[in-house]
């Protein structure tokens, strides 16, 4: 029984330790400050085009091991698509003879749990190339497709001709809700990278970025990963 005390109290110093190099390591301007006026502030603070990655604290099953990509952060609330969840409905069988034959087989993505009905699209656009108004930016090269008919000129394309990556539904917070669940410890904000969010191997993404922040440097094998923590650590 004494052994067992001894050991939690030697744990409970070593996470208190550990949690205190943490803080100290991180520069002060980068600590994310909240103000119920001006939202939250800092350089680790969310943005349209950046990435909140779920803490394994997170208490929401939803959003259990989620990346999700900021498509709007505002005085109102935000919204985003959870990047790392492909569903086992195909581009094919959701959009029937809409879809090229290269792209068929390509996953539907589980974007969050607000208007499952609705369909998101994430396209790389090359720099200068003419888009006529019909994307919005987000994230350097990224883009979201606000045409309908854009929509559905991409998914012919073929051989196709660009990334592009479709959603069902979203992730929507309301005013100070995400804020909240920032200083609470359910996410994590670093910067978004196009290739990142567009890699094949989706299911690595939120293991490489969350195990960096937990020190494993050794599991970081994707460039588009170890860039976003670069950059995460070095603003």
């Amino acid at each position: 029984m004494f052994f067992g005390l001894r050991n939690r109290y030697h744990l409970r110093s070593l996470l208190i330790g550990l949690l205190w190099l943490w803080a100290v390591s991180v520069p002060v301007s980068a600590w994310p400050s909240f103000d119920k006026n001006q939202g939250l502030s800092g350089t680790h603070a969310p943005a349209v085009g950046k990435l909140l990655v779920a803490m394994p604290s997170m208490k929401d099953p939803r959003f259990n091991n989620a990346v999700v990509l900021l498509l709007r952060y505002d005085a109102k609330g935000a919204t985003g698509l959870v990047i790392n969840r492909p569903t086992r409905l195909t581009l094919a069988t959701e959009f029937d003879e809409q879809v090229s034959e290269q792209r068929g087989h390509d996953a539907l993505f589980w974007g969050g749990p607000v208007a499952m009905n609705r369909r998101l699209m994430l396209v790389e656009q090359q720099v200068g190339k003419d888009s006529s108004g019909l994307l919005s930016p987000l994230l350097g090269r990224l883009y979201i497709a606000n045409s309908v008919k854009l929509f559905e000129d991409i998914l012919k394309q073929d051989p196709p001709q660009q990334r592009f990556r479709i959603y069902a539904g979203y992730a929507g917070w309301g005013v100070s809700q995400l804020e909240h669940e920032i200083v609470r410890g359910d996410w994590v904000v670093m910067p978004g990278n196009v290739d990142l969010v567009l890699q094949p191997d989706t299911e690595s993404i939120w293991p490489q970025l969350i195990h960096y922040r937990h020190g494993q440097m050794a599991l970081l094998k994707s460039p588009a990963a170890l860039e976003v923590v670069k950059t995460s650590y070095s603003m």
